[in-house]
This record gives structure tokens, sequence and C-alpha cells, in this order.
């Protein structure tokens, strides 16, 4: 149960609730006969955007700059998600660039349902590539 203050026509009154998981902005909840004389307390859930995380549905989104090495040769990435969880998101070798990846049942839960983590990987350039490496990649045809 959550602690949330309720303005009344009196001033304000601390009441306890239960929010739901996985609640919608804009979703209503009513709480009956939670308020003095019985009255039921009808309560509009707003959620504020989180600057790292996109919601759709259940599923949770973000994006990951990796750079190209890891892209290629594969990689473990660490994921943290909304209360800190860490997952290992695997990246496999060949990956395109804005490819979305998936860690199933890591969402936001509803119910029964539980929704994933999706996880857009975006390509960046390594500070350093090795000379060595410029002249292997030089001598093949990248056209095929």
């Amino acid at each position: 149960p959550r602690l949330v203050s309720v303005n009344t026509k009196n001033g304000s009154m601390p009441v306890e609730i239960d929010i739901p998981r996985g609640i919608n902005n804009g979703e209503t909840v009513r709480y009956p006969k939670l308020l003095p004389r019985g009255i039921d307390l009808v309560v509009e859930f707003r959620t504020n955007a989180h600057p790292e995380w996109q919601r759709q549905g259940l599923d949770l989104w973000c994006t990951k700059q990796l750079n190209f090495w890891q892209l290629i040769v594969g990689a473990e990435v660490p994921v943290i998600d909304l209360l800190g969880r860490t997952y290992n998101l695997k990246v496999p070798p060949r990956t395109k660039p804005n490819s979305s990846l998936r860690i199933r049942g890591k969402g936001l839960e509803r119910e029964r349902a539980q929704g994933d983590i999706l996880v857009k990987v975006e390509a960046t350039m390594p500070d350093h590539v090795p000379e060595e490496i410029v002249q292997i990649l030089s001598k093949i045809d990248i056209n095929k």
C-alpha cells in the first residue's frame, strides 16, 4: 500500500491505497468506501515520462549505443531496468544497427500478463581502430 494525500472540502487527509501494477496514464481506479461516511475514492493516475525508457503496452523500450565491433562479433551488454535490476542482453554476431533485441518477460507486469524489454541498438564508431584492422579491412571486398 502507498500512502497518498487526498484533498477534500475540509482539507487534505492521508489515505492508503494499492496502486495496480502496470497502471496506464489517465486510467482511473475506484477504491470503495475509503473516505469518511463510506464514500468511494476515485483516483485518476498520471504517469511521468522517463528520460531513458518508453512504454508500449506492457513492453519497455530503450536505446543502447554499441560500437560496431560489438555488433559485428556479438557481445553481452548490461541493461538496467526501471527498478535497478541488471539483465544481460545477448547481442548476436552480425547484428544490424537500429535492430531491436528482446529480453522476454522482464517488462511491466499487469494481472497475469508480463511485457518484455526491447532494446534498439545503435552503432557508434570506436575511439581507436588499430592500424592492423584497417589494413585487413582495406583488403576485403565489402561490396559482396
